[in-house]
């Protein structure tokens, strides 16, 4: 999953040319995200 998605930011960035701030700034929200959801995982 965390490739994946990492992956999909990627191809992203390459198609609309995102400068690396704020690629960096959308992978950090990502990874808050993903972080979040895998806790609300464990909890259940």
């Amino acid at each position: 999953m965390m490739v994946e998605k990492q992956q999909e930011l990627n191809n992203v960035v390459l198609k609309y040319g995102l400068r690396s701030k704020e690629a960096l700034y959308i992978s950090q929200e990502l990874d808050i995200m993903i972080n979040q959801v895998m806790k609300e995982k464990a909890l259940t």
